[in-house]
């Protein structure tokens, strides 16, 4: 085999520039914090942002600094022309964000750049244009306000490959969003907007006093209300730090880590998993994560900048004792708290009701031991066996709702019109095993295996099912049988429906992350959703949804209420897993989404004899009653048999 040295040749200087350039500008956010830092250099007190398709379509970007001279025009995106630099030396003392020269080159060689600057000393604005680090054209006289506004149009239209691993337009905005959070938070003398192209603002600021306020604006009261105040420094280590922590009595669900370094946003793992992962782990719940806002500020000739292309990260002298240390002043500061801290228990939502269960026992035939799984002849079931007493238990504790519901009176049954309902009612007969259901007629609850299992006598076989997929297809086949004509719990205090979907959002099951946009943007959409189809979800479900909020559910079970802390993931899920264009599916969805709410049943609230009576006494005969089982049970193991009576008597005949 030949092998021969390859010949090296210097790169064509567009090739080199685009490498760099994709380096910078990886995504959309980049030019964004690329541009707003040069506001912010340029002394600006007002930026707008502007983006369309998630920045893929235009960024534009608006302040009032200091603007651009004309004559800096011409060199202004080539590479490495910089007003903050001019010997090695000044790295060492880095005092502003921008400094190396390459963001608006880097831009303009993957997009196409618009810019129009006015300073305060000269007359009119001038406008420009840019592509491949070059001017195209002279500079144009305009009118403008003093500043400058930046326009890029088709970000990597010559960078295909770059524009195919970007994500949504949606997940780029998120991006956005979240960058511009941050630096709105920082640089709270500021003020930002942002906003989607023809839409209203995403973010308003104004310039305020304390960062405790921008935090309000765009994360909300329950944050601001959380933050305390950490300070410390250290003269030996030279560097200083101020900054606002959420308390021990924070329930996020997703942590916020700000942290800015000389004033620019970096990341520190080290310092990030010393807080979140050292510290705040052993004072909060494992589900639950602390919001972090923090500057630090760090002898200059102690920091290198240049790090990273991106400037996302830094790196600088005694990291690790700068973190101890600032580790050891937000525990003292937490300390101090401990004395007030809110330990919680599962809280109630507002307007949710304590419903009492008025089911009674009844007697029952005297049932022969031969009859029966091997329990004492004069008992039903062997939890009875078990527990002698025959008291009933205040099911009420079964469920978490709030005393301010009331139960409107039983409506008298009509048959539906509609031929989508009818269609999904004939779906269910058809899907329905007629053995099984013959065997569900004698059916006699024997106990609980624990919160998903129970055991069940069929004539004389003995079944172990899974009381979970019982559950939810009971009241989905319910669902269609009392459509339209539903009992109904309403709501004396309406429930807002922002607040039940942030709550959504905030919880684990959700599984939100920052891909999927501002809790609160999205908030606003499944209330919008909601309200859009309030006639029908009313007419046909009894969900009552007014601008005041959330009014009213259906009863789907007699003296069974929902536990009405899975409400705020049923109203997210209402909002994004219907599908209302086409109303067969529509219904079948919404029963569907009934019946994953309503057969989430207290688990962990109830005791075992409140769970047991519940089972017993209010799930199992309906199902008894109206189940119509379908083919699928007798394969995927919601019954699952373990003997029969037959079977028990060949082994233990000889005893």
């Amino acid at each position: 085999m030949d092998f021969e040295p390859q010949r090296i040749i210097k790169l064509d200087e567009s090739v080199v520039n685009r490498i760099a350039a994709g380096e910078i500008v990886q995504a959309p956010v980049n030019c964004v914090k690329e541009l707003i830092e040069n506001c912010i250099d340029a002394k600006s007190r007002q930026i707008q942002v502007t983006v369309k398709m998630g920045g893929l379509k235009s960024i534009q970007i608006v302040d009032n600094g200091t603007g651009i001279l004309k004559e800096n025009l011409d060199i202004l995106c080539e590479r490495f022309t910089t007003s903050k630099l001019k010997s090695y030396e000044d790295l060492q003392q880095i005092g502003t964000y921008g400094f190396r020269g390459e963001a608006l080159s880097s831009i303009s060689m993957i997009s196409r750049v618009t810019l129009q600057t006015k300073t305060k000393d000269e007359i009119v604005a001038y406008k420009v244009k840019y592509e491949n680090g070059n001017m195209m054209g002279k500079p144009v006289p305009c009118a403008g306000n003093q500043g400058t506004s930046i326009t890029i149009e088709d970000l990597f239209y010559n960078v295909p490959i770059r524009q195919k691993t970007l994500k949504s337009p949606f997940d780029e905005f998120s991006k956005i969003f979240d960058c511009i959070s941050k630096y709105a938070v920082h640089n709270y003398k500021i003020s930002f907007t942002l906003k989607k192209y023809g839409e209203n603002n995403s973010i308003k600021t104004q310039i305020s006093e304390s960062p405790i306020d921008i935090v309000r604006v765009i994360f909300g009261n329950e944050v601001a209300n959380s933050l305390l105040k950490v300070k410390t420094g250290d003269e030996g280590l030279k560097f200083q730090m101020e900054g606002y922590i959420s308390n021990a009595n924070y329930s996020g669900k997703k942590g916020q880590f700000l942290l800015f370094i000389n004033h620019r946003l970096v990341e520190s793992k080290s310092l990030k998993k010393a807080l979140f992962d050292d510290l705040y782990r052993t004072v909060l719940p494992n589900t639950v994560q602390p919001f972090i806002y923090m500057s630090i500020e760090i002898d200059p000739r102690n920091v290198d900048v240049n790090v990273s292309p991106t400037k996302h990260e830094v790196s600088f002298l005694n990291e690790d004792l700068i973190v101890e240390n600032i580790k050891n002043e937000v525990e003292a500061v937490l300390l101090k708290t401990n004395e007030t801290r809110k330990m919680y228990t599962q809280q109630l939502l507002p307007g949710a009701a304590q419903i009492t269960f008025e089911t009674s026992l009844k007697e029952k035939d005297k049932i022969y031991a031969k009859d029966m799984i091997r329990t004492d002849p004069k008992s039903q079931s062997i939890i009875k066996f078990l527990n002698q007493s025959t008291e009933s238990p205040n099911v009420s504790q079964i469920v978490q709702s709030s005393p301010e519901t009331r139960k409107l009176q039983k409506k008298q049954i009509e048959s539906t019109s509609l031929s989508s309902i009818k269609e999904l009612m004939v779906e269910v007969e058809k899907s329905c095993n007629q053995n099984l259901k013959e065997q569900l007629k004698s059916l006699k609850f024997v106990g609980n295996v624990d919160r998903t299992k129970s055991l069940i006598q069929c004539e004389n076989v003995l079944y172990l099912c899974d009381t979970r997929r019982l559950g939810w297809e009971l009241f989905y086949q319910l669902s269609l049988k009392y459509f339209e004509n539903f009992d109904v719990f309403e709501f004396e205090d309406p429930l807002d429906i922002k607040e039940l979907a942030m709550i959504g959002f905030n919880l684990e099951e959700c599984s939100w992350n920052e891909d999927d946009g501002p809790k609160e943007e999205l908030s606003k959409q499944v209330e919008s959703i909601l309200l859009e189809h309030k006639e029908m979800l009313q007419e046909y479900f009894s969900i009552t949804i007014t601008d005041k909020g959330l009014q009213s559910l259906p009863i789907i079970i007699q003296d069974y209420a929902p536990v009405f802390g899975h409400l705020p993931m049923f109203i997210v899920r209402l909002a994004a897993d219907v599908n209302f264009d086409d109303e067969k599916e529509c219904f079948k969805n919404i029963c569907s989404e009934l019946a994953t709410f309503y057969s989430k049943w207290s688990v962990k609230e109830s005791n075992e004899k409140e769970f047991e009576y519940l089972m017993e006494h209010v799930i199992f005969p309906k199902i008894q009653s109206h189940l119509q089982p379908p083919e699928k049970f007798v394969n995927d193991e919601t019954f699952l048999k373990l003997t029969s009576l037959q079977e028990l008597y060949k082994v233990f005949e000889r005893c």
